[in-house]
């Protein structure tokens, strides 16, 4: 059985978050359930900085889509 994961490649882009869309933010993702991160606030913010920063430019060369290159937006 194979699982498929959306890409983070513009994460900004498939908000809300979670399969029920109950997450609006990436701060609401780390602050529920399993996945509370314990770090610090300033971590926090800086991973999702990061996270928010990823986009096709540094992965994908230009003239390329996402969909040419085999990845997919998450599907809903």
């Amino acid at each position: 059985m194979a699982i498929r994961t959306p890409t983070l490649i513009e994460l900004w882009e498939t908000a809300p978050y979670f399969h029920d869309g109950s997450a609006a933010t990436l701060a609401e993702v780390f602050d529920v359930g399993a996945h509370q991160l314990s770090v610090s606030e300033a971590d926090e913010a800086d991973l999702i900085q990061f996270l928010l920063s990823i986009d096709q430019s540094m992965y994908i060369a230009v003239g390329f889509s996402l969909k040419e290159v085999g990845l997919r937006r998450c599907c809903r």
